[in-house]
């Protein structure tokens, strides 16, 4: 296997570990941590939305990062 494969696959692996990381993580620190992103970049959107674009972003760099583990 090619030498950028791998980094794609330990890529992968260690995002889908970050994102098992913030999942398991409870309900006062993910909100403290929303509520942080918020305050830092002065955003007058909820907490829900900050949330929403959180799992967005986060699985599709993980889509990303399979893809391309699968095209290189």
């Amino acid at each position: 296997m090619k030498k950028t494969k791998w980094l794609y696959l330990v890529l992968s692996i260690l995002w889908a570990g970050f994102i098992f990381w913030n999942s398991s993580q409870n309900a006062e620190v993910s909100s403290a941590l929303s509520d942080r992103v918020i305050n830092i970049f002065g955003l007058t959107v909820s907490e829900f939305w900050v949330r929403k674009s959180a799992h967005f972003c986060a699985f599709a760099l993980l889509g990303v990062l399979i893809e391309l583990f699968f095209a290189a």
